[in-house]
């Protein structure tokens, strides 16, 4: 057997020997961090303890600018209070996930004959680190369709209660008991805030600005604290003009989904298309050389 196969093969058995030690040497310590865990989701998660070790070995901060960013989408889709937790899990799924597949490209060396498996194996551990990121990436793509999807809706009837004599904030609160997702969660989230913490009228608005993290609706939000000082007819007549540009944005922005949608068909129509023509092509030049 040559050298590099047998070089290749320990190097292998040793990663995935470290693995294991440390996987089952230290399950039992992190027990409590994966045990509420959805297996479905998290299908790894009996792994997950190796990612958290090397994460407590190395005193990893995370406190780098992507970092951050991360804890803060994480912070927006569960909260403040479990911001931390969940951003240290995220590390955790990527390390002890992807660390899982990079033995194998050293043990598959003899069997490929090439540096090929280990740059294989190293790659796993590249989408291994993609795919938990784009989970979070996801799930706040959904939030921030979610939101806008409801927007027009929340400005509407904001306008006709308020119209019809209504304070702004007894309003606001009744329109958030209309729906349950999650432009409606936040707005009860704005009442308690206010009810609960003492916070001002204005300072809850532009909070809720800020959780829902959407552009737009922080427009509306700083603009509409401007206007509430104005009394209830511009504030109407504000309500109004929100409600109709609102509409506007709406129809363009399910345009907008809908091309997306119809580029991302093209992709498995051309491949089916491709399969078809390789179909027939291949036995016509089969026929010929015959």
């Amino acid at each position: 057997m040559p050298i590099a196969n047998i070089v290749m093969l320990v190097v292998g058995t040793a990663l995935a020997c470290a693995y294991i030690m440390v996987g089952f040497g230290t399950a039992k310590r992190y027990d409590r961090l994966v045990a509420g865990l959805d297996y479905r989701e998290h299908f790894f998660r009996g792994v997950y303890s190796v990612g958290f070790f090397l994460l407590d070995l190395f005193k990893a901060k995370l406190d780098s600018k992507v970092a951050r960013e991360r804890r803060r989408q994480i912070s927006v889709i569960n909260g403040e209070l479990y911001a931390e937790y969940f951003l240290r899990l995220n590390y955790a799924q990527k390390i002890s996930v992807g660390l899982f597949f990079v033995p194998f490209g050293f043990l598959f060396y003899p069997v490929m004959g090439s540096p090929l498996s280990v740059l294989l194996g190293f790659g796993a551990f590249g989408l291994a680190w993609w795919y938990y990121d784009m989970q979070i990436t996801d799930e706040m793509e959904k939030r921030q369709d979610e939101i806008r999807r409801d927007l027009s809706d929340v400005i509407s009837k904001l306008a006709l209660l308020v119209n019809a004599g209504m304070i702004l904030m007894e309003a606001w609160d009744r329109v958030s008991l209309t729906g349950e997702s999650t432009l409606y969660v936040e707005m009860r989230n704005t009442v308690m805030d206010m009810r609960n913490s003492g916070k001002s009228e204005a300072a809850a608005i532009l909070d809720f600005g800020a959780r829902c993290m959407d552009q737009d609706i922080k427009k509306f939000s700083s603009t509409l604290v401007q206007n509430i000082s104005k009394g209830n007819a511009e504030l109407v007549s504000f309500l109004r003009q929100q409600s109709d540009a609102s509409w506007t944005q709406r129809r363009e922005y399910a345009r907008q989904k809908g091309e997306e949608a119809s580029s991302k068909l093209m992709l498995p129509i051309a491949g089916m298309m491709i399969g078809v023509m390789v179909m027939i092509v291949v036995p016509i030049f089969g026929s010929m050389g015959m």
